[in-house]
């Protein structure tokens, strides 16, 4: 029932935006998860070489796109 209602008054959809900012939450967690010092040689550098330089561009053209997430 509560289904329908939601559904009736549009408000269980999700936004292109939301989608986005979602997706680039879960890319940021877990590159810090997947890259976290284990121990060894260089620990911490394939984080500054990995990502980063593709996340701060699309991090960019989300910003010019969807604006700020928080707002």
């Amino acid at each position: 029932m509560e289904l329908a209602i939601l559904a009736r008054e549009g408000g269980g959809q999700m936004s292109i935006g939301f989608v986005f900012w979602l997706l680039m939450l879960l890319w940021l967690i877990l590159g810090f998860v997947w890259y976290w010092p284990r121990g060894g040689a260089a620990p911490g550098y394939p984080l500054i070489g990995g990502h980063v330089l593709v996340f701060v561009l699309l991090l960019l053209l989300g910003l010019a796109t969807f604006g700020f997430p928080i707002g």
